[in-house]
């Protein structure tokens, strides 16, 4: 079995490129050696040897791209696989920059090393690579001495083939395959780097978008921090230095023996305080709920709200508590302690009414009270700090289980709070849904 030399016309005509004719005559060669070539079949034979190179490239390219969700790993990965598979002298992707919209070198392969630190190219302005991302066509450019767009870098080159990276019809970047021979590339060159390029595209969006996905929840994760620091912290020193201030109060008055009661009352929850706290932290359950069913848990919180405000409460529950996720309980828990809290701090209210309401589908607690209530409207829940974490906190432990937060409130009306969660997991409601009624 003979094999036209790469460079020769029948070549060109045949392999329609540079495919790496090393490899093909190997296995051509050893096809011969088996006595698996006969006269009049090495055209037929070399055909599939051709089409079976290219399908163990696109398998290996598949692999690695689906090997690792590291961006870095990935694209190294593939350009040794192309320059080792291929046989070609310099290989490079380049991602447009979201910020500026210049082309950068992400990875590289044959290039010197000052190339990948230093270039940056316009795109639709500085060299191929940059018609090729702004147009979103693949070129190939057989002499590059003879194309005005081309920009000689540390290594020039012969010819150069640059295809987009592509996403449905956005364009992420640019795969730039060079050669130090002129008229290097042909049809199956544009053909099976247009197959990597299509899957390249996807797997750096894929880890455009896990990156993105970890940081979100890098992001999700210091809001339930904000909110454990509020619930936890907040909740804890207001409720202990109202104690305080009762006991400053009472010493004022000469009453020694309640002012002490009021004191261990202090010291109590500021040990609870601690320990929830601490509980935090190591992202543990609120420290009642570890032991007691949530119905039990709120009716000893409303106890001791009555003991502390002298309110009347009424508490009912209605179903089975124990059908909840411990997730849902924890928010129900941390919601109702926070309407509590800002009852004893802000609304002069006489009579708080709550029901806890357990269904099949989902769980219902609502909190109203009779004071001196507000205008939702006149409060810019999204920026502004005051009850950024108390309110907000409150409504953003709804919506991460499936769930949503109601208020109703007015001037001398009152105010009414209902929290809805789904008993079985369901997807986070909207960002945007913010159901606040005046």
């Amino acid at each position: 079995c003979v094999l036209p030399p790469p460079t020769s016309p029948t070549n060109e005509r045949f392999l329609g490129g540079s495919i790496t004719h090393s490899v093909q005559l190997v296995k051509c060669q050893n096809f011969a050696s088996r006595d698996e070539i006969g006269s009049g079949c090495a055209t037929v034979t070399l055909v599939g040897v051709i089409e079976l190179k290219e399908t163990e490239i696109l398998y290996e390219v598949g692999r690695a791209l689906i090997s690792t969700l590291d961006h870095e790993k990935v694209l190294q990965q593939i350009l040794k696989i192309v320059q080792e598979s291929l046989g070609y002298s310099r290989v490079g992707i380049l991602l447009i920059d979201e910020e500026t919209g210049e082309l950068y070198v992400k990875a590289a392969s044959g290039h010197a090393p000052q190339v990948t630190k230093e270039v940056r190219l316009r795109v639709g302005r500085d060299g191929i690579t940059g018609w090729v991302a702004s147009t979103g066509a693949p070129l190939n450019v057989p002499d590059v001495s003879r194309d005005s767009r081309y920009v000689p870098g540390p290594s020039p080159a012969a010819s150069e083939l640059a295809l987009p990276l592509r996403i449905g019809s956005q364009t992420i970047g640019v795969l730039d395959v060079q050669s130090n021979r002129k008229a290097a590339f042909g049809a199956r060159d544009l053909r099976i780097l247009s197959s990597f390029a299509d899957q390249a595209a996807i797997a750096i969006e894929n880890a455009r978008l896990y990156d993105r996905t970890r940081q979100m929840g890098v992001i999700e994760e210091r809001n339930r921090l904000a909110r454990e620091i509020h619930d936890v912290l907040t909740q804890n020193l207001t409720g202990t230095l109202g104690h305080l201030e009762a006991a400053d109060g009472l010493l004022g008055k000469g009453d020694y023996a309640k002012a002490q009661e009021v004191l261990r009352r202090a010291m109590e929850q500021a040990r609870q305080g601690l320990q929830e706290a601490r509980r935090s932290i190591v992202g543990l359950r609120a420290a009642p709920l570890e032991y007691l069913p949530l119905a039990q848990v709120l009716a000893t919180e409303v106890n001791a709200f009555i003991a502390e405000t002298g309110l009347h409460v009424s508490y009912q529950v209605n179903g089975d508590d124990s059908v909840l996720p411990p997730e849902a309980t924890t928010s129900l828990y941390r919601i109702c302690k926070e309407a509590l809290s800002n009852i004893r701090c802000h609304a002069a209210a006489q009579n708080v009414s709550i029901s806890l309401s357990i269904g099949r589908q989902s769980c219902m607690i609502t909190i109203q009270d009779d004071g001196v209530g507000f205008d939702p409207s006149q409060i810019d829940y999204l920026n502004s700090t005051e009850n950024r974490f108390g309110l907000v906190g409150m409504r953003e432990r709804a919506r991460v289980l499936g769930g949503t937060m109601i208020l109703q409130s007015g001037a001398a009306a009152g105010t009414w709070i209902k929290v809805e969660i789904p008993v079985k997991g369901q997807r986070p409601a909207e960002e945007d849904a913010w159901p606040w009624i005046g």
